[in-house]
């Protein structure tokens, strides 16, 4: 039943109510009042609620979906907001095509306008250098290009060289993108695609990638990938990666994500509010290596002492601290380095071993450094050339641990009592990928950390392989050992140089000294120390004419001799004799003839 409107002092006044429905109102001077006004959906009949206070109740909707308030602690309500990350995937930053060694590639610009974080993505099975990179826009590049219907590309006071890199994005006048895919020189590349035009004079645009972060990607067996998230600066970003392995990969997968939102804070704070850090100093190529500070809050370091080893200068080997062995014409030859020859007779072989050993102290590491190069090819078959810490022969005795090329398969290992354990290229561990093989012409420098509990191989300070486990080899006090050697007939000369080589203890040697007290009378030999150490002094008590002591380098005789006293006369007086640690290194041994008494210190 329709309602009518009228004024309630003069009912003949009306309200009109037009054919569409619409009410014609004129309040001038008119106190109109409305009984009842009733609001409702045509369709569903439901009805609109007032509050007791007279006041509408309303609901807001977003696509479909009621927007709710919240409660504050004053127990007023506002309206409830949620806050969504558009986290997106950067547009051409995502690969899953494999990737050949040493090749390229590259993702496309896209902008980071209203983006915090970029965040990458990275698993294959090769070492890589992941590029993340920002620029500020594409520009007009400096001087002028000439095409000529090639894939070359000349250029007029152009710097290519500091303009791209492998992989950018190229704009030439009149030609659509091309890929740039050598740089030959400031005024010379080369594009992956031939220019269609001909022409001189031509401008040019790119992108000029001013900010580049590279990450370094190591693979080793297992691994299940690597991220990184940084701050965007620039206007644009984009991925590049370059595979740094031996083969194309078996599988490549990258990808770039563009955040709004990122790099959360630390989840715990101090005492004062204030942002809870920790910091630690740790080992670029051992991670798992941490700086030792002290209950007294000193930073704990050790000097490295050089224990072993020469360079080799001048064209005179010196004997006193290096003895040769050859065999079949081989031959060993100083030129301010060290050359080891197997020459051209069938089976010659060239060995230096260094004529003093590397005193071990259990608590430090020693560490063996040598620099050489392989020289000649190194696939040659029936060829072994072999360097490091080590002593004996294979199969028969010795101790130690070494880089070897055999035949051309390059390895690390130990010997302990003449058995070799040898680790290949395709197994190693370390931050070179499981593959490494060393190139003819090129000097590296080799490493090798040993302990009671393992051993580090480095090859230019870089981590190559690890191997843990205690009983590696049976002694740990050895000797330089380079050797070059021809076998099953094999009569081509070989060569390989050293430039020169060390081992060095890392740490000074700080032990409490021993003494022994021989009491007046003779002795035909006692052992004071098995294997190495120095000796500190001699104190004599007395000793009769004729009386002679002597101290070896050994355990079993009198000889090779450190030290030798013979009395001229009755001694009746104590002495004491600064011998400022001498060395030895198969151990201490003394004999005395005649009578004499003496204390000896020595550790």
């Amino acid at each position: 039943m329709g309602e009518q409107i009228s004024d309630r002092h003069n009912p003949s006044r009306q309200l009109k109510v037009n054919e569409d429905g619409s009410i014609d109102v004129n309040t001038t001077g008119i106190d109109v009042q409305i009984g009842a006004v009733e609001l409702k959906n045509g369709t569903t009949d439901q009805r609109a609620v007032v509050d007791t206070d007279g006041s509408l109740q309303t609901t807001l909707y977003s696509e479909g979906a009621a927007i709710g308030s919240s409660l504050d602690s004053d127990g007023n309500n506002y309206l409830s907001v949620a806050l969504i990350q558009d986290v997106n995937v950067a547009a051409g930053n995502s690969s899953s095509t494999n990737l050949a060694s040493g090749a390229t590639w590259t993702g496309d610009p896209v902008s980071t306008l209203g983006v915090v974080g970029l965040q990458w993505n990275l698993n294959t099975d090769q070492n890589c250098t992941i590029y993340s990179e920002e620029s500020a826009g594409s520009h007009t590049g400096l001087g002028t290009l000439e095409t000529a219907g090639t894939t070359t590309l000349l250029g007029t006071d152009t710097v290519f060289e500091r303009s791209f890199v492998v992989g950018d994005t190229i704009s030439v006048e009149g030609e659509t993108d091309r890929i740039v895919a050598t740089i030959v020189s400031d005024t010379e590349l080369t594009v992956t695609v031939a220019f269609t035009t001909t022409d001189t004079g031509l401008t040019y645009t790119h992108y000029h990638w001013d900010i580049s972060y590279p990450f370094e990607f190591i693979y080793k067996e297992g691994q299940k990938g690597e991220g990184e998230t940084v701050q965007a600066t620039n206007a644009y970003w984009r991925l590049r990666v370059v595979n740094e392995g031996p083969s194309t990969t078996t599988f490549f997968r990258v990808s770039g994500v563009l955040c709004p939102i990122a790099t959360p804070l630390p989840s715990s704070l101090s005492a004062d509010r204030r942002l809870k850090v920790e910091t630690t100093i740790s080992g670029r190529e051992n991670t798992s290596r941490h700086v030792w500070v002290s209950p007294t809050n000193t930073l704990s370091v050790n000097d490295q002492v050089r224990l072993v080893g020469t360079n080799f200068d001048g064209t005179v080997k010196d004997t006193n601290f290096w003895t040769e062995t050859v065999t079949n014409d081989g031959t060993v030859v100083q030129t301010g380095e060290i050359k080891l020859q197997t020459n051209t007779t069938a089976n010659g072989t060239a060995k230096y071993v260094s004529a003093r050993r590397a005193r071990f102290v259990v608590g430090s590491a020693l560490l063996f450094q040598g620099i050489y190069k392989f020289n000649d090819t190194v696939t040659e078959a029936d060829n072994l050339r072999r360097f490091g810490a080590y002593d004996g022969v294979t199969g028969v005795s010795g101790n130690g641990y070494y880089f070897e090329l055999d035949s051309g398969v390059f390895s690390v290992g130990t010997r302990k009592d003449g058995t070799e354990s040898r680790v290949s290229s395709g197994n190693f561990n370390g931050n070179y990928g499981p593959t490494w093989t060393p190139l003819s012409t090129t000097y590296y420098k080799f490493s090798i950390e040993y302990t009671p509990s393992g051993a580090f191989y480095y090859v230019n300070g870089k981590l190559l392989h690890k191997s843990i486990g205690g009983h590696l080899t049976r002694f740990l006090t050895l000797p330089i050992t380079m050797e070059n050697i021809n076998d099953n007939d094999n009569a081509t000369a070989v060569v390989m140089d050293c430039l020169g080589v060390v081992i060095s203890r890392q740490g000074q040697l700080m032990t409490n000294p021993s003494s022994y007290y021989h009491a007046y009378g003779a002795t035909a030999g006692v052992n004071l120390k098995i294997g190495a150490g120095t000796i500190h002094s001699i104190i004599f008590g007395g000793a009769a004419n004729n009386a002679v002591v002597t101290l070896s380098d050994s355990t079993s005789a009198a000889t090779p001799a450190l030290w030798v006293y013979t009395a001229t006369g009755a001694l009746d007086q104590p002495i004491s004799v600064d011998m400022g640690g001498l060395p030895f290194n198969n151990g201490l041994r003394l004999t005395v003839t005649n009578s004499a008494s003496c204390t000896i210190v020595y550790e």
